[in-house]
């Protein structure tokens, strides 16, 4: 099941489940961008990304971004949900796409039951 989802723009993807933690998640878009055949390769501008900042899973997900230095992460302000009452925030991830491959290169575990 792909954690990599569409969304109207097409140079934009929503990354779902950064509760599963980094590794599993880079792992993973790193195998969309390099591993796929030519024609399904994911290839984005962007790609954000929502937490609710009692979880934390969202800013610890960018802060790895960040000491990877695999591209530039700006975090919106946070703002109450009305749907959930949770307090959330929303990152957008401008991706290093050259950076990304090396650290896929040298870290990435393909998990089968996440593709």
């Amino acid at each position: 099941m792909s954690y990599i989802n569409r969304t109207p723009c097409c140079g934009v993807h929503y990354i779902d489940g950064v509760d599963r933690g980094y590794k599993r998640v880079l792992s993973e878009l790193y195998f969309e961008m390099f591993c796929e055949e030519e024609d399904e390769r994911l290839e984005q501008a962007f790609f954000i990304f929502t937490d609710a900042l009692r979880n934390g899973n969202g800013r610890k997900f960018a802060k790895q971004i960040d000491s990877l230095k695999l591209g530039k992460v700006t975090a919106s302000r946070s703002r109450l949900n009305p749907n959930s009452g949770n307090m959330i925030r929303i990152w957008t991830w401008s991706p290093d796409v050259l950076a990304i491959k090396e650290w896929g290169e040298k870290n990435a575990e393909q998990d089968e039951q996440d593709f």
